[in-house]
């Protein structure tokens, strides 16, 4: 065998190296650029918060009609007007939240079980109602556990973000498990419903932690 040859040893190695390599860009938190599920047209800026213990933010920028996730480098403390939405951020669907839409046509809500993430519970249902009417308008399984949502200020769309709680993706963590030492972590997707085409436009948040919260905290329209 030539010198330049390869090995199937050697070669088993190498492609378990570009997977590792793979996982560990997935779960450093880097900003990347993701297409949407379905062409957007949603114009705004929205801001996702992902604490994790001791306070620790994690903010990140949404640009729907981009199709485009990334750090978000600016302040990290919340305006008074980002504190004052109650569907930002959930506790449960479990108490049925709602949100009407600024321009009072659509009702936005949710409903789910206590635990979503607990074994054997059925994933939370994000709902739109016709507001004063019974009419269903969408509902869906977007993700396991809904964490909070947000209506566009311009009423056309509204921003939903999603929970799922799984083993680390980071190779770090994985001679852990081996072990029998395993450790829960969440991933966040942010799901752009447009409100007249019903369409969805998915964003999954390159970053992951353990024993953590998700909110969205604002979503300002483009000048």
């Amino acid at each position: 065998m030539g010198k330049g040859a390869t090995t199937p040893k050697h070669s088993q190695l190498a492609c378990l190296m570009l997977v590792l390599s793979t996982f560990s860009m997935v779960g450093s938190g880097c900003g990347i650029e993701q297409k949407p599920t379905k062409p957007s047209t949603i114009d705004g800026k929205i801001i996702v918060d992902i604490v994790a213990p001791r306070e620790v933010h994690n903010r990140f920028l949404v640009l729907p009609h981009k199709g485009t996730i990334t750090r978000f480098t600016g302040s990290t403390k919340p305006e008074p007007r980002e504190t004052r939405s109650s569907t930002g951020a959930i506790q449960s669907c479990h108490s049925n939240p709602t949100s009407v839409s600024p321009d009072q046509r659509l009702v936005a809500g949710c409903q789910g079980e206590a635990v979503a993430m607990l074994s054997g519970s059925n994933p939370d249902e994000f709902i739109l109602r016709e507001k004063g009417e019974k009419t269903i308008v969408y509902q869906r399984v977007l993700g396991p556990q809904i964490s909070g949502f947000l209506w566009s200020p311009d009423s056309q769309a509204v921003a939903v973000l999603t929970c799922t709680v799984h083993v680390s993706w980071d190779p770090r963590y994985w001679l852990e498990a081996f072990r029998g030492h395993t450790k829960q972590y969440e991933t966040y997707d942010l799901h752009v419903l447009d409100v007249v085409n019903l369409n969805v436009s998915s964003f999954t948040v390159p970053f992951e932690a353990s024993l953590s919260t998700g909110r969205i905290v604002s979503w300002g329209m483009s000048p």
